[in-house]
């Protein structure tokens, strides 16, 4: 029987939420985006993780749940993974997965047959998989049902002595709460179980929740969407003498969103207004040079420019879109643009005025400091958020949640109504 030969110096890559296959939203309908690029973006963001694991000659690859989207019913995609996975076999390279919510929905997830290389946790208990001569244990558990409640962290092991520990989970974590709440769990529920890295996933955006141990969520490989900005791809660890030793994040996404918020407050005209926005735009470019953008655009300010946007805000709209499309070479794509600006107002002169005008901002003002009228308005707002479709859920399009989000909203109508008044009183 040939020795076990024991290597403590290794690196492993960590991913999470690959969603494969799930489209980036409201970008197709936009005339002359890269409809092919959309399409695959999810795809080519997983060939280049796999392109990295093969480079970097990494250990193994852990994929810390929603390697599939739900709503994804082609086995085409399961084919897609087989052969990724196919590579990595034929490098020696390892796979570690975790099932998801999302893959706890998908029916190729349960039924596709995967090569050796490729392990996948169970769903009734917490599992180990030791990898001796790594002096390596690996511990997850796979989600049942899409709705997990229960904190599954509570039933993990502990640590392994003397072997460097690894723990697999998919959960929301304290504290994230913008995710929907599945295996709930707390930083000291992860800490006590004495293990020297987790490996978490289901919140989408790249974070070090702690160093010590590490606890790590990659964030998604590839944005879907205006909720899902900047760099998105996944993290590589170093490991020496059992000990992680790096944690560094790697971009992998090949169509990067960006929300930019342009102020424009003085701006006399829309020309001068969209001149700036020009430049935000230029500037990101320049910041991201290699690489296809989605933009949202939200334009806010006390500004004369208000008036051209609210009585032409349709042309205005197509005018900044047909020159960021010049600008860029036809590499950005605009999403979606919001005119929140407002006309520069003396509000509290208004106010006292006898018209129509100072009678509805002084009806605001009352709404804003009656708390029955925010408890009826948050009342039928969550009335109408349950009535929204799942997917809008899930990208944070939801109705106001709580008093200062009514009072924002609110903020938002004044400035919009009280223009529409004043340019009809001239």
């Amino acid at each position: 029987m040939q020795p076990v030969l024991f290597m403590t110096n290794f690196r492993f890559l960590h991913s999470a939420d690959n969603h494969l296959d799930s489209p980036l939203r409201n970008l197709e309908r936009y005339d002359g985006a890269p409809s092919d690029k959309i399409r695959n973006a999810s795809r080519e963001a997983f060939e280049k993780l796999i392109d990295l694991a093969i480079a970097d000659e990494v250990s193994f690859l852990l994929i810390s749940g929603d390697l599939y989207d739900r709503d994804v019913k082609d086995h085409k995609t399961g084919l897609f993974i087989a052969h990724q996975m196919s590579r990595l076999n034929q490098q020696g390279i390892g796979v570690y997965i975790i099932r998801g919510n999302h893959d706890a929905e998908n029916q190729i997830a349960k039924r596709l047959s995967l090569p050796d290389n490729v392990h996948q946790f169970g769903h009734k208990k917490p599992e180990t998989h030791f990898i001796p001569e790594l002096k390596t244990a690996i511990h997850g558990q796979s989600f049942a049902e899409r709705q997990v409640k229960a904190n599954l962290a509570k039933d993990y092991p502990k640590g392994k002595k003397d072997y460097f520990n690894i723990g697999m989970l998919h959960s929301s974590l304290s504290g994230y709460a913008p995710h929907e709440p599945y295996a709930p769990c707390s930083l000291s529920d992860l800490m006590e179980k004495n293990y020297d890295y987790w490996a978490l996933g289901h919140v989408h955006g790249f974070e070090i929740v702690s160093q010590k141990p590490w606890v790590v969520f990659p964030g998604i490989p590839q944005g879907r969407f205006i909720k899902e900005t900047g760099t998105k791809g996944c993290v590589m660890v170093e490991v020496q003498d059992n000990k992680a030793v790096s944690v560094r994040h790697y971009p992998l996404d090949v169509l990067r969103w960006f929300l930019i918020e342009a102020d424009i407050t003085g701006a006399e005209t829309a020309r001068e207004a969209v001149e700036k926005i020009y430049l935000m735009v230029q500037d990101k470019l320049n910041e991201n040079p290699t690489l296809p953008l989605a933009l949202r655009i939200i334009i806010t300010g006390s500004c004369e420019a208000h008036r051209e946007f609210q009585t032409d805000g349709d042309l205005w709209s197509a005018n900044l879109k047909s020159e960021i499309n010049d600008l860029s070479s036809s590499r950005v794509w605009v999403e979606k643009i919001r005119f929140l600006t407002r006309l520069p107002l003396n509000i509290e002169e208004r106010k006292k005025a006898p018209d129509i005008l100072g009678s509805f901002l002084r009806s605001l003002d009352l709404m804003e400091q009656s708390d029955d009228s925010l408890e009826t308005l948050l009342s039928e707002f969550s009335d109408l958020n349950k009535k929204l479709p799942r997917e809008l859920v899930e990208e944070g399009n939801l109705l106001t949640q709580n008093r200062d989000d009514v009072v924002e909203l609110l903020v938002e109508v004044r400035n919009f109504l009280t223009a529409k008044l004043i340019i009809h009183q001239n």
